[in-house]
């Protein structure tokens, strides 16, 4: 966590590091409550946890790209 909030001050700035830091762990928390209902129903919906996995890797892979565009913006801190 320590990393996190590092990285935090250094992109948003010392002023918004703990609004930056508490959308990031409300995100984190729904997507660790949501994710495995998410696949228990797509397993049972689709006899097995292919489908679900294969969307749940679409997602991680398209949240890697995402992060990497946003490496590149500039975020004006106070």
């Amino acid at each position: 966590m320590p990393i996190i909030m590092l990285i935090l001050i250094s992109v948003v700035g010392s002023k918004k590091t703990g609004a930056a830091g508490g959308l990031y762990f409300t995100f984190g928390e729904i997507g660790g409550v949501l994710g495995p209902v998410l696949l228990g129903v797509s397993a049972d919906v689709f006899n097995g946890f292919n489908v679900g996995l294969f969307l749940f890797s679409v997602i991680c892979f398209l949240l890697g790209v995402f992060s990497l565009k946003i490496n590149y913006m500039k975020i004006p801190s106070d």
